[in-house]
């Protein structure tokens, strides 16, 4: 059972050396890349907090006074959009078997 196991775990690091080969030579991103985390935490988690209280404020009270926000909130969606094309080139991988590979899939033997 241990040599399965083993051999499961040198497959599966195998698989993701060619996986990060593979991502950057097509520019696609690896589930776990840190500039991914940086851009979803940093970026994206802050946005999102700004855009939940300043859009219901904005809807609720604010009159029109002709400011510059709606050229500040036209940059923030274009920012949305840049993520929309991020999460799409992230890369998965799949086992042979067409089952997502994760640490938990080790444990099962054939």
């Amino acid at each position: 059972m241990e040599h399965v196991l083993a051999q499961a775990e040198r497959d599966a690091h195998d698989l993701k050396k060619i996986d990060a080969k593979n991502a950057r030579a097509r520019w696609l991103f690896l589930p776990d890349s840190l500039l991914l985390f940086v851009w979803q935490v940093w970026i994206i988690g802050p946005l999102v907090i700004y855009y939940c209280i300043y859009v219901p404020l904005e809807v609720s009270f604010a009159p029109d006074t002709g400011t510059d926000m709606p050229t500040v909130s036209f940059g923030l969606d274009q920012l949305f959009w840049v993520d929309i094309i991020i999460n799409f080139s992230v890369r998965t991988s799949m086992n042979r078997a067409t089952a997502p590979t994760t640490s938990h899939n080790l444990d099962q033997a054939p």
